[in-house]
């Protein structure tokens, strides 16, 4: 009976959810485009070139606490995105559900990053210290975010959304070239450049994602098949 009673409001906390999916989407791109844009140009001797993001999040950084928060609130703002491109696109077979997996694990692992300081050499728990938990969790952030819009590209398959496809076609190749250059370690004086190029990839597809959602009206539960 209880379980009854909680199903209505777990689909208009749903529902809710997915109403404000699109803005909320957009809103989280503007929040860490706008937060590690300003922090990049103010925090003293730091060079967006060749330093990463995380560096920004360092223990010696004067805004570290700044930009962790704006990683945490950029993962919360995704929440109702994420919950929304769920019901997008979907089809049954295993990409689907690996496209929903993704997401929140990108979520997940930007919370922990943002929650964990890096370089700090603070043991968290035996042999491992919150810089090794913040550096791990940047890692899965960025390979689940790939793995989402690449399960997108195959999954959006209806011909009103094989724009999307391609587009996220797309992007998954950006970010696959951006990964490559990590694991064949470009020259470290554009190791900014490359995390960047990567990130602004991602962040245009949730852009257009959310954007696809407000132009079709697609904002509800019963999105599309």
């Amino acid at each position: 009976m209880l379980v009854r009673l909680r199903f209505p409001e777990l689909k208009c906390a749903m529902t809710s959810l997915m109403a404000i999916g699109p803005w909320s989407g957009i809103a989280a791109c503007g929040a860490i485009a706008v937060t590690y844009t300003v922090l990049s140009v103010v925090t003293p001797g730091y060079d967006a070139t060749g330093e990463t993001i995380s560096q920004l999040m360092s223990e010696d950084a004067r805004y570290s606490a700044l930009a962790r928060a704006g990683l945490a609130a950029y993962c919360v703002l995704l929440v109702p995105f994420a919950v929304l491109a769920t019901s997008l696109f979907r089809a049954r077979q295993p990409l689907a559900l690996l496209r929903t997996i993704a997401l929140w694990t990108h979520i997940l692992a930007g919370l922990a990053a943002a929650g964990f300081q890096n370089d700090s050499p603070e043991e968290i728990i035996s042999g491992i210290t919150a810089n090794n938990i913040h550096d791990g969790s940047g890692q899965v952030l960025f390979a689940a975010a790939f793995l989402a819009v690449t399960a997108t590209a195959v999954t959006a398959h209806r011909p009103e959304s094989r724009s999307i496809a391609r587009t996220s076609m797309v992007v998954a190749v950006v970010m696959a070239l951006t990964g490559l250059g990590v694991v064949f370690d470009i020259p470290p004086a554009f190791t900014g450049v490359e995390e960047r190029i990567g990130l602004a990839a991602f962040l245009i597809w949730v852009a257009i994602i959310s954007r696809y959602a407000v132009r079709l009206g697609r904002s509800r539960p019963q999105v599309s098949r």
